[in-house]
């Protein structure tokens, strides 16, 4: 019963400090210099979102990252990170695809990359913007032939803007969108 408590007061203490820097983080209003192919600007990062991104496996230093957002690559998570180690595979990963808020990215040095989207609930959800094969063909009612033709139109088409947008795939329509739209993310 008591080691219980020690534990329970534990998780409440890392909550709260991770609520606290997030608080912290978010009020702060330094100015950074932001550089474009022909101009400066100057911003503050109270004007720009702050993303909190957990990046974990093959990289040499995992653990969780803030970021001035939105525009955070999945490069810009691994350098964060220390870089990749030896064994890390990237060959199914597009390092230039854009993060979401509060993210994780799983690198692994055996088997395909692909990002995983974690949302508030305890249901995981694949981004569709960044998942390879794989990943898409986990996802109920998706299978191999779907998960091909998901990736087909986002090299043609470009990344989705919404999942929403999955129904213009060949093959998606709203009633596979209904049965897979809690299970996806962009």
């Amino acid at each position: 019963m008591k080691r219980t408590i020690i534990i329970i007061g534990f998780v409440a203490l890392v909550i709260a400090n991770i609520f606290m820097i997030t608080i912290l983080v978010k009020k702060s209003s330094t100015k950074i210099e932001v550089t474009t192919t022909n101009q400066k600007e100057e911003v503050t990062t109270s004007e720009k979102e702050i993303f909190i991104i957990e990046i974990k496996g093959a990289v040499k230093n995992p653990g969780i990252y803030a970021f001035v957002g939105p525009n955070v690559m999945v490069n810009d998570v691994i350098q964060k990170a220390g870089g990749l180690l030896k064994n890390a595979n990237t060959s199914n990963l597009n390092l230039a695809s854009l993060v979401s808020n509060h993210s994780s990215i799983m690198i692994s040095g055996n088997i395909n990359v692909y990002s995983i989207i974690f949302s508030n609930s305890s249901t995981t959800k694949i981004n569709i913007n960044t998942a390879d094969e794989k990943a898409l063909s986990s996802i109920d009612e998706i299978g191999a032939e779907r998960s091909k033709k998901i990736i087909d139109y986002r090299l043609k088409n470009g990344n989705f803007k919404s999942i929403e947008e999955i129904k213009n795939v060949d093959g998606i329509g709203e009633g596979i969108f209904e049965k897979i739209k809690d299970y996806i993310t962009v």
